[in-house]
Parts: C-alpha cells; sequence; structure tokens
C-alpha cells in the first residue's frame, strides 16, 4: 500500500567542516524545523602538521622541491594566487617533477582534466589554488603543502582534511 501521509521527508545534510554560520545557512535553506545537529571530533590522528621556516621565496621553493621529491604518492600543494601555481609548476617541472596544474584562469575542461587526471591516479602531484578541492573524494592523499596562509582556519582545516582519508 501506497501512504498518501503529507509528512515531508526525511532530510539529512553532511558536512565535514562548517563554521556555524554555515551550518545555519544549510538548516535555512533546506527549511528544516528543529534539526537534530551531531558533530563528532575534529581530531584526525593519522595526520602530522608541520610548519617549516624559510628565508625567502628560493629557499621556500628549494624546500617544497626536496619534500615533494621524498614524500610519495598523491599529493597537493595550495597557493593563493593563479601566478604563484605557474611558478611552483615551473620550478617543479625545472626539477624534474611533474607537477599538474589547476586555477581559475584555465578553461573549464582543463580543470576537468587536471582534477580528473589527479582523483583517477595519473598525476601524483597538483598545485592549485583554494579554487581546488570542493567535494573532491580522493582517499589517498598523502601530503599537502601550504605555500601561503589560508584566508582563514576554517579554510586550512578543510584543505588539510583532504589528506589521509584512508586512514
Amino acid at each position: 500500500a501506497i501512504s498518501e501521509s503529507k509528512e515531508k521527508p526525511v532530510i539529512a545534510a553532511l558536512t565535514a567542516t562548517a563554521t556555524p554560520e554555515v551550518k545555519e545557512d544549510i538548516i535555512k535553506q533546506l527549511k528544516i524545523e528543529n534539526p537534530a545537529v551531531f558533530v563528532s571530533g575534529f581530531k584526525r590522528d593519522n595526520l602530522e602538521i608541520i610548519c617549516i621556516k624559510t628565508k625567502n621565496d628560493t629557499d621556500k621553493m628549494s624546500k617544497i622541491v626536496s619534500i615533494c621529491q621524498k614524500v610519495s604518492g598523491p599529493k597537493l600543494i595550495y597557493a593563493t594566487t593563479r601566478k604563484s601555481v605557474e611558478d611552483i609548476v615551473t620550478n617543479l617541472s625545472a626539477n624534474g617533477i611533474n607537477a599538474s596544474q589547476y586555477h581559475a584562469g584555465m578553461t573549464a575542461e582543463e580543470r576537468k582534466l587536471a582534477q580528473d587526471m589527479f582523483v583517477n591516479g595519473h598525476s601524483n602531484l597538483l598545485v592549485s589554488t583554494n579554487a581546488f578541492g570542493m567535494g573532491i573524494d580522493k582517499s589517498n592523499i598523502r601530503m599537502i603543502i601550504h605555500c601561503n596562509m589560508p584566508g582563514s582556519i576554517e579554510a586550512y582545516y578543510q584543505e588539510i582534511g583532504r589528506a589521509g582519508r584512508d586512514g
């Protein structure tokens, strides 16, 4: 028998990292009344966070190259501008490291190709602005480098959260 009930359907809205404002916006946009909100811990014991002091941009690039040569598996490098992304890819290439790039200055087709190559394992190093990553489900990212500090702690946490999802 088919129920003729006029009840609203059950809705579950999930997000890995959301500020209180974003949570409220989700509730408002989905028109959820009296929601049950569950927040689990944010601690990720499998992530190791390291801060490396550099003297200047040349020193920073040298350290990035060295780290990329030592760490195996998929890697993400975040930079704040298109120019920084392009400069990093150029420097990595000059040091024999194959890297793809992803930023808003690329065509939609170029971005899709770079994303697909990275997600499907055909490219193990992607240098990107923060335009990359929303909705990306790649469980085995082994390293994330921030060349510049993200705009907020929430952005930082969301970006580092893309690493080690496979435990």
